[in-house]
């Protein structure tokens, strides 16, 4: 949760909208993005000793190339010298004062692994002392017959024990974004804040009470995101990403972080 860190950290020291200071990091960002992406066009550039036509081409291709690779390089060059900020926990004993959706998309996918997430995490935020604050909702695009029957049947105990709302449109715009959009407009006005899950996400209910505290005492914040990380993999080549990725991305969140500042774009 780089980001979020770095966002209360702007909200804490009172820094009032349109009035950010010059921050050194964006700067060494683009520095370290023209670097490379200069050293990766010049390596090329020496490699060949013929200019044709078809290497002109080559070389426009790799210095595009060049530019997003060096995007993320920069990023993780960025974030290896940033130092970490530690997220501050939340007060012993606090109970959150507003309400919080947690919304679940899917659109004919597998229904069951959905349905057993759902009734661990609810007894998870039962532990937290979040039920009462939080409320879920199945939002479903599904619409074959076979899908729909799954969906029913899986979510039929959870929906009888009154854990989880669920509801499946018949008319299908704008996709899961759509849905959530139809929600907001039905619902919002009923809830502080939200989360949002997609149908093969998984979020711990710690890691939820930590967002909602995370909100409430950066008023300002609009939007917070946690950490990604992936699933063990089952072939060898999902286990080798899975480890790349543990390794690779708190370096890559911090560099995010760091140069995006009160402004990062929204990984959803």
């Amino acid at each position: 949760m780089a980001t979020t860190d770095y966002l209360l950290k702007k909200e804490r020291a009172g820094l009032a909208a349109g009035k950010f200071r010059l921050h050194p990091a964006p700067i060494a960002f683009f520095a370290l993005l023209a670097l490379f992406a200069t050293g990766l066009v010049i390596a090329f550039a020496q490699a060949v000793d013929t200019w044709t036509w078809a290497a002109w081409a080559a070389l426009l291709l790799i210095a595009v190339n060049a530019i997003w690779i060096s995007g993320g390089a920069a990023t993780a060059v960025l974030g290896l010298f940033t130092p970490r900020q530690v997220k501050p926990a939340a007060p012993e004993g606090w109970q959150p004062k507003d309400k919080t959706a947690i919304l679940i998309t899917l659109c004919e996918e597998p229904p069951e692994p959905v349905a057993a997430y759902l009734a661990s995490l609810f007894a998870a935020l039962d532990c937290k002392g979040l039920p009462g604050a939080t409320r879920i909702f199945i939002l479903s695009d599904t619409n074959s017959e076979a899908g729909c029957a799954r969906e029913e049947a899986a979510f039929a105990a959870l929906i009888a024990e009154g854990r989880v709302s669920y509801r499946r449109r018949s008319v299908r715009t704008n996709k899961k974004p759509g849905n959530i959009a139809d929600w907001f407009a039905a619902h919002g006005e009923g809830f502080a804040s939200m989360v949002v899950l997609d149908a093969d996400s998984r979020m711990s209910a710690g890691c939820i009470h930590d967002l909602i505290w995370t909100m409430e005492s950066a008023p300002r914040l609009g939007l917070a995101q946690a950490g990604i990380s992936l699933v063990p993999g089952r072939t060898r080549f999902g286990k080798y990403q899975r480890t790349a990725s543990r390794l690779l991305s708190p370096v890559f969140g911090k560099g995010f972080a760091a140069w995006s500042g009160t402004a990062g774009n929204y990984w959803g």
